[in-house]
């Protein structure tokens, strides 16, 4: 039993190290009128890749492809997605203005 659970432990903190930290994001909702209306990043790594596509972290992502970011599973989904081959078309708002943002991976 010890050495299972050695093993479970040493697979676990294996996976961890292993995995780049610097293209995590922390997100959290911006609410208006008691609705969730897109989602900040406050804790943009550097070599994030909204941060590479030249977001900042008090821009709000409001879409992704003219689809709403107005839940958290929106915003997994936009995050599953921006990794994904293709091209996706971001809007965001930064002081007042919205703007439209592309992301290309191939």
């Amino acid at each position: 039993m010890r050495w299972s659970t050695l093993i479970l432990i040493f697979l676990f903190q294996s996976q961890l190290s292993a995995q780049n930290r610097n293209s995590e994001i922390t997100c959290e909702p911006k609410w208006e009128n008691k609705r969730i209306i897109g989602f900040t990043c406050p804790e943009l790594h550097e070599e994030s890749l909204l941060s590479k596509l030249g977001l900042n972290s008090s821009d709000i992502l409001l879409e992704y492809n003219g689809r709403a970011i107005d839940s958290y599973r929106d915003m997994q989904r936009f995050y599953e997605l921006l990794h994904a081959r293709g091209t996706m078309k971001i809007k965001i708002k930064r002081n007042n203005q919205t703007l439209m943002v592309e992301n290309k991976n191939k």
